[in-house]
């Protein structure tokens, strides 16, 4: 097994293993995939692949990744081990969190295909028609938002399309209190890079 995925492997039944909050952990373990360099690679790859095979535009690409990993934190909070089988994880690991980025990016990409008419790429609260800004300008605000932790990035494109914080709660299954606290969060960090 490749050094990173076994350090991923690792890491993440060292955190099921660990005591404590069940909301940290999930957060702790969402975060783990999410910014992990294997997972990222391999989430980049398959993304481009499904959305070449589907002969969407390439650019769509990136919003998938985002969505796909989006949906990794909802399976992750219905079941936070995803239901690895530990007995046969050494031969089989690869091969089970391959299929998991498949299917989410396959489901992300319906959900896009889904939801493109109605979508907007900017957060409302710049309360700035995107056509009236520069490509430059387009272009600074998708890098600050790729920069943001995975949690708060997830939270600020679902708002960016539109969703209310009710609607991001529900999506992601967490509470109103909890989302409305991570879009904050992740405005004012995308307000202070941009």
């Amino acid at each position: 097994m490749e050094q990173r995925l076994q350090e991923l492997r690792d890491q993440f039944f060292s955190a099921l293993d660990r005591p404590g909050d069940r909301t940290a952990r999930w957060l702790e373990i969402w975060t783990l995939f999410a910014e992990h360099p294997w997972y990222q690679k391999q989430l980049h790859r398959t993304a481009a692949r499904v959305v070449a095979h589907s002969q969407a535009p390439a650019d769509w690409a990136e919003e998938i990744e985002q969505d796909a990993a989006m949906l990794l934190g909802q399976h992750l909070n219905h079941a936070i081990d995803l239901h690895v089988d530990r007995t046969l994880a050494e031969d089989r690991f690869a091969g089970w969190l391959a299929t998991i980025i498949e299917h989410d990016c396959i489901t992300a990409l319906r959900h896009y295909l889904a939801a493109r008419r109605g979508m907007k790429l900017l957060p409302r609260s710049y309360d700035v028609a995107e056509e009236r800004l520069g490509i430059e300008s387009q272009i600074d605000i998708r890098a600050a938002v790729k920069k943001l932790p995975a949690s708060l990035r997830c939270v600020v494109r679902l708002y960016s399309r539109g969703l209310s914080v009710a609607e991001i709660a529900a999506r992601l299954n967490m509470s109103y209190w909890k989302a409305n606290r991570l879009l904050h969060a992740g405005l004012a960090l995308l307000a202070r890079t941009v």
